[in-house]
């Protein structure tokens, strides 16, 4: 294995290898314990332990065939782990087939990512703080919508033309990932959720698609689960974000203004051009607002 550039400083004559760092980069990998033990030449009860201890002195040589077993940078397995994010505590535009153990890849890689933004942080790099609001129990999803507008510095009535430039000036980290179908969840669109020490950092995950139109909505989505579901988690989340990202993207008040008659896929595609939003996601908005009914 290549050994890439060290993100979290140099080596020493002996490390202190983290149990947490050693299970994020095997879940990552979609490993089992037993695989990588015996890739690093341990045995398979060693290891556990290493893997459940909060952290273990090694010698070189052996945090060496642990980071080949991985196909991780040992600096990266000698780190202290700074981001507590655990399972449940994601939220998902996901399909309701995702397992377990793609929930635990994707808490890895939001540990991964949430330590990364506190390492720029430490390297003098200045975060923007978050502009978003934190709605109060109640808020519908379009007036929370209208309410992230004004947050982030946006014309009520006006399209989104640079999406994530917008939400990272205002706070709201954004990283793409390419999720394989060998190696990690491919159940899903994005998910969010909060990093950091003192996780007040939000941070959205999106899967890199090939649909512009379908990442926008995704990551839209993700930013109503960050607005509207910060502490709450009664109720259909998943509506509501998908509400909340509709609105975000084209208000109601433009799509009863300029929704056409007839409707037709063809007649709808101004408005999908020009306001970024999918025909499917779309049409769902119209048929929520009243301008469709079921039978269209």
């Amino acid at each position: 294995m290549t050994e890439p550039i060290p993100l979290w400083g140099k080596t020493a004559t002996e490390l202190d290898i983290f149990g947490e760092r050693l299970r994020d980069a095997r879940v990552i990998q979609r490993l089992m314990a037993r695989e990588v033990a015996e890739a690093a030449s341990m045995a398979a009860d060693r290891y556990s332990r290493l893997e459940n201890s909060l952290s273990t002195t090694v010698d070189i040589s052996r945090a060496r065939q642990l980071a080949n077993a991985l196909d991780f940078p040992m600096p990266f397995l000698a780190a202290p782990p700074v981001t507590p994010v655990q399972r449940g505590s994601l939220l998902f535009r996901a399909k309701k087939a995702m397992t377990r153990g793609e929930e635990d890849q994707l808490v890895a890689w939001a540990r991964l990512i949430g330590d990364l933004l506190q390492r720029a942080v430490q390297e003098s790099v200045r975060l923007p703080y978050l502009r978003g609001p934190r709605t109060p129990a109640g808020t519908s999803p379009a007036d929370a919508a209208a309410m992230t507008r004004k947050a982030l510095g946006l014309e009520s009535h006006a399209p989104i033309p640079h999406l994530i430039r917008t939400l990272e000036r205002g706070g709201v980290y954004v990283a793409s990932l390419d999720f394989s179908a060998e190696l990690h969840a491919k159940q899903h669109d994005a998910f969010s959720t909060w990093v950091g020490p003192s996780l007040d950092w939000a941070l959205i995950v999106a899967r890199a698609h090939s649909s512009w139109e379908r990442t926008r909505l995704s990551i839209s989505h993700e930013l109503g689960h960050i607005v509207m579901h910060y502490a709450r988690r009664a109720g259909d989340l998943e509506a509501e974000a998908y509400a909340f990202a509709s609105e975000l993207l084209l208000p109601r008040t433009i799509l009863y203004e300029h929704w056409p008659t007839p409707a037709t896929l063809a007649s709808l595609i101004p408005l999908k051009r020009k306001w970024g939003i999918s025909l499917a996601a779309l049409i769902e908005h119209g048929f929520r607002n009243g301008l469709l009914v079921a039978d269209q």
